[in-house]
């Protein structure tokens, strides 16, 4: 007779990719990001690095993206490789673009 696999949901978690870059992921798959801008607040990211606000502090950044991003549930898409190492450098790009915006004013 064989196991019975489980199918529970995958719990999703943070990790801090970079200083100031945390990427929220479940199973492998990328939901969304936070970058902290130079100016002391963080901007959330959706999976395809869309930004999706600026918030004041880290928690409701990384509990708006959680939210938008359905919790990590299973059956979440997986992303390719070169689609992740995309989605990465576009959130970089885009926190740069906002910082610099921000700075010039």
């Amino acid at each position: 007779m064989r196991p019975i696999r489980s199918r529970a949901p995958l719990a999703a978690a943070w990790y801090l990719e970079e200083p100031g870059h945390y990427v929220l992921t479940v199973g492998g798959s990328v939901l969304g990001h936070v970058i902290e801008a130079p100016d002391a607040t963080f901007i959330s990211f959706d999976a395809q690095a869309k930004p999706i606000a600026r918030h004041d502090t880290l928690t409701d950044a990384q509990t708006q993206t959680s939210h938008l991003a359905g919790g990590g549930v299973a059956g979440s898409r997986g992303i390719p490789a070169k689609t992740l190492a995309l989605t990465v450098a576009g959130s970089l790009l885009m926190g740069l673009l906002v910082a610099g915006s921000v700075l010039s004013r």
